[in-house]
């Protein structure tokens, strides 16, 4: 098994420092890689937006570590005296540190040697694992249990040698050429539909069809799996994340008790029935916060007022969120006084970083600070930016906008409602 470097990287980091380019030796330079952690918790965002079909199972927590490692090594190299991260691994964090969770947590460890390594024990049962190599780069999903297990470290999920690791590579495989299948079919539509609403039009069709294939798979396979180590490692993979509501829940319902009883699989239940209360028509859910002087805020406060509500749950962290402030910024200069109120959610930060965030955006429009992470819970979100458009009376008209897309749907909705003027 080769473990050969990676040579060829896209650096996406900014650093902000005041030095002589010809002099590096003076500066102090921190990197901040940013989403660290490899724990079962680790959320597996692609770096490629899902809707662009990432097949490669590339994740920010991956990506931005090979950024930043790259980097300090140019730098030290153009002579940088003083660089610092943030973080250097991936993976499960040293037994003393301060941020050491309980899923953080090694069951074993051995030492490459020529381009091979060895793992030797016994398991009670079968479990979920993953190998990391140094913390970084290269590591493989596997399904622990007894037997000769093979893993590639540069393929990810393609384990051999027992009847569980094959089957689970079989499907890992099925589910990467389903998506391969859509990402071509969305590259096609592009080139077919040039216009952006047509195209945003066909490719939600298509994607209605082919999330509906994916659950009626995903359900074919839990009828075999649904209380076992294989069901378990499915509740991470696209075929159920990308399911519908209605198949997601038919899958969760059916679980058998262990599997049921997990923390992820109590969260996905959790996280659904949340979806499923605030579909598009439904009447929105109240939640309680403050505003950014402490006082008690709550989104009762903004929707069902008779204007339009956009409702952004964001962070100050989240480099998507602070790209989409700029869209958020020029609707509510246009339709302030129109008809629509654009509302920030402040979720999964802290309130001093609130008011730093609104000072360097320049954020006009109200905020209510959620930190409690009450909004997320209620809407059933489980990544940022997420932005809602509320009816004015409170109704749930679309979930997840972003770009380009809101910014047509919005000017279509307010064009349609504006004020017509009569000639007698």
């Amino acid at each position: 098994m080769k473990l050969n470097k990676l040579l060829s990287i896209c650096l996406g980091i900014t650093l902000a420092f005041s030095v002589s380019a010809n002099d590096l030796s003076e500066a102090r330079i921190y990197i901040n890689p940013g989403h660290g952690g490899w724990g079962p918790n680790d959320r597996p965002m692609a770096t490629i937006n899902y809707a662009q079909m990432d097949t490669l199972g590339f994740f920010e927590t991956n990506t931005n570590l090979i950024k930043g490692m790259a980097l300090r090594e140019e730098l030290v190299k153009a002579g940088a005296g003083y660089v610092r991260m943030s973080r250097t691994v991936n993976g499960v964090v040293a037994a003393d540190d301060e941020h050491k969770t309980e899923n953080d947590k090694y069951i074993d460890s051995t030492i490459i040697k020529d381009n091979k390594f060895f793992l030797r024990g016994t398991v009670d049962s079968a479990s979920y694992c993953r190998i990391v190599v140094n913390n970084s780069i290269e590591f493989a999903n596997i399904i622990l249990e007894s037997g000769n297990i093979n893993a590639n470290l540069k393929e990810y999920d393609k384990p051999s040698g027992t009847t569980r690791n094959e089957e689970y590579a079989q499907i890992k495989a099925e589910e990467s050429s389903l998506y391969k299948i859509a990402s071509e079919k969305r590259a096609e539509l592009k080139k077919l539909y040039p216009e952006p609403k047509e195209f945003d039009r066909q490719w939600t069709l298509y994607m209605d069809t082919f999330k509906q294939k994916l659950g009626e798979r995903c359900i074919e396979i839990y009828k075999g799996h649904n209380d076992d180590i294989i069901g378990y490692t499915l509740l991470f993979t696209l075929f159920m994340r990308e399911s519908s509501l209605d198949i997601r829940d038919s899958v969760l319902n059916n679980l058998g008790p262990w599997l049921r009883s997990t923390k992820p699989a109590q969260s996905i239940i959790s996280n659904t029935k949340a979806q499923k209360a605030t579909i598009e028509g439904n009447r929105f859910i109240d939640i309680k916060g403050a505003d950014i002087e402490g006082n008690s805020l709550s989104l009762s406060n903004f929707i069902g007022k008779g204007n339009y509500v956009l409702m952004d749950m964001w962070a100050s962290w989240c480099g998507p969120c602070k790209k989409e402030t700029r869209n958020l910024a020029k609707l509510h200069e246009k339709y302030k006084d129109k008809g629509l109120t654009v509302l920030g959610i402040f979720v999964w930060d802290k309130k001093e970083n609130l008011s730093k965030a609104i000072k360097k955006y320049d954020i006009t429009w109200p905020q209510i600070l959620d930190t409690d992470n009450i909004a997320c819970k209620s809407y059933g979100v489980s990544g940022i930016p997420y932005i809602i458009l509320f009816a004015p009376d409170g109704t749930i008209l679309k979930r997840k906008l972003r770009g380009e897309k809101m910014i047509r749907i919005i000017d279509e909705i307010m064009d349609k409602n504006k004020p017509k003027t009569v000639c007698n």
